[in-house]
């Protein structure tokens, strides 16, 4: 015990030095500002070209949409859009904006501002088809559009000053909820032909504005004229820092010289629940991990092998080892914590709900039972990651090596292949990899976003960038589709996705590996933190108190 209380009062003394030395050169005061570090720089702080959590975190501080979700009720309710009118077909919808709105640089919010926001996207991604060095395409990719409204949207149009109407193609279940990623937020207009304007100025509506941006530091101050007075933040500062070394992010939290750290190793979470002057919360959250299997490349594209990697991979011991109790084994696409509309998709002692179990001899059996090897193949498979940790990936290395192990048990050499993210996006668009590791977290807590998003063949042929396993099945994209147009019926929608995952199941395109918890390690000077159900921190709701 007295050792115990002489290691803690050191800890302090090096805290407290560490704060001072830190407060010297911090030049915005540690009592105004909030510190946020993680392991990778953010790419662009443009809402329509974000990838990666980390840019649409700083994305979400700065911009907002036409719609929000409540964090409790996780119904949608207005944001900048007042109130909304649909067509009894689902094809118009017809918006009213909040009067009095303004851009952090003053500028008033109107319909056209709106307008030019979905068309700058929608114009990018149709010249591109007719042609496709399009260099606006280029420089963003317009991923999120390509993925979710292309081919969605017919028209947006202007009413009046504070009214404009969305038509649709055809009727879409989640059209609200899709209107709050953080990809189609609405931005002042500006001159398309400077593709850099967004990462140099904040044109948004949100509760902080821009300051500076660095390649591994951006800093955001309050927007003191914030339209929601009551949701003003009580800080003056907001940073986020790229510390690229899992060890340092911590060392610099039990210091006090950030006050969150994201993607630290599990292994250290008992560590941070002990401290003193740190805090750690999980929360539930809308993600998915799993490994995709290029189903258009080499062996994987026979569905019996496909099932043999299902039946190698010890996923439980994988998700145990890799996220120290801090996630749930995933069983398909979809957690069973999904819901429409209040109603769930799975049923008590679902068989949707469980995947194919772990079983080497059988993994064997459908190797040979497939062919695999009869043509004297020996070239080793490729197993990419993105070599940084996510917040729901904390080891993408261990998980990588551990899949390695297992396949290779069964006969199936791998090479494990880390990339920086930006490499790894471009080699999974381009369908180079064999398998790989890969992660998302919902924004619209729908089925939709997983079924279409991730697997829909459309989004192939596209090229989105988002079906990673490049899975293609007429019967699954059928009935996809036609459970995002059921905009009727809630029980209609669960009957058809229903029986698509059953065909997920049968063809096995991916290894679900785990739904994991969102952790937070923050200094316990900070209280009032919410999490949207994007999993964003709602960084305004924050004070901060002495400890």
């Amino acid at each position: 015990m007295q050792k115990s209380l002489i290691s803690w009062s050191i800890l302090f003394l090096i805290s407290a030095f560490s704060c001072q030395k830190e407060s010297a050169r911090n030049p915005f005061g540690r009592h105004e500002t909030i510190t946020v570090a993680w392991s990778k720089d953010v790419n662009t702080l443009d809402p329509a070209c974000a990838v990666g959590m980390e840019s649409a975190e700083v994305v979400a501080q700065m911009y907002e949409g036409l719609v929000t979700t409540d964090p409790v009720t996780r119904q949608i309710r207005p944001l900048l859009a007042e109130k909304w009118e649909q067509s009894p077909d689902g094809l118009v919808w017809d918006f009213t904006l909040r009067r009095g709105l303004r851009f952090h640089d003053g500028t008033p919010l109107d319909a056209d501002a709106v307008v030019f926001s979905f068309r700058r996207q929608m114009d990018a991604v149709v010249a591109h088809r007719a042609r496709p060095d399009d260099p606006r395409i280029a420089q963003c990719g317009y991923d999120y559009w390509k993925a979710y409204f292309d081919g969605l949207i017919q028209s947006v149009k202007v009413i009046n000053s504070h009214k404009l109407r969305i038509v649709l193609k055809y009727p879409y279940a989640p059209f609200l909820n899709s209107l709050e990623m953080f990809a189609v937020s609405i931005v002042r207009p500006f001159d398309t032909e400077n593709a850099d304007t967004l990462n140099q100025h904040s044109l948004g509506t949100g509760p902080f504005k821009l300051v500076s941006r660095m390649a591994d530091r951006i800093v955001l101050t309050r927007n003191s004229n914030y339209w929601d007075k009551s949701k003003v933040p009580a800080f003056r500062y907001l940073v986020f820092q790229t510390i690229r070394e899992t060890r340092q992010r911590l060392l610099a939290l039990e210091g006090q010289r950030i006050d969150f750290a994201f993607h630290l190793n599990p292994a250290r979470y008992l560590t941070i629940q002990l401290h003193p002057l740190l805090q750690l919360r999980a929360e539930a959250s809308n993600n998915t991990v799993y490994l995709a299997l290029n189903t258009k490349r080499g062996p994987f594209s026979v569905r019996q092998i496909r099932l043999a990697v299902n039946h190698a991979i010890n996923r439980d011991k994988i998700v145990k080892m890799v996220y120290q109790g801090m996630a749930d084994l995933a069983q398909g696409p979809l957690s069973d914590q999904m819901l429409i509309q209040g109603k769930s998709i799975f049923k008590k002692d679902d068989p949707l709900a469980r995947w194919h179990e772990y079983d080497p001899e059988k993994a064997r059996a459908l190797l040979r039972e497939g062919g695999f090897g009869l043509e004297g193949e020996q070239r080793q498979f490729t197993l990419y990651l993105i070599q940084s940790p996510r917040n729901y990936l904390p080891d993408p290395l261990l998980m990588a090596n551990m899949i390695r192990h297992d396949l290779e048990q069964v006969g199936i050499p791998v090479v494990v292949k880390p990339a920086e993210y930006m490499e790894y996006k471009r080699i999974l668009k381009l369908g180079l990899h064999d398998m790989a590791i890969h992660g998302w977290v919902g924004e619209i807590s729908d089925p939709d976003e997983y079924l279409y998003g991730l697997l829909h063949g459309s989004n192939v042929t596209r090229a989105t960038g988002t079906n990673h396993a490049f899975f293609t099945n007429d019967r699954f994209d059928d009935l996809v589709k036609q459970g995002r147009q059921a905009h009727e019926s809630v029980d209609q929608r669960i009957s058809l996705y229903r029986q698509a995952l059953e065909i997920f199941h049968e063809e096995a395109p991916w290894v679900p590996l785990a739904h994991s918890r969102m952790v937070l390690t923050a200094s316990k000077r900070l209280e009032g933190i919410e999490i949207t159900p994007a999993t964003f921190l709602v960084y305004r709701s924050i004070r901060m108190v002495e400890k």
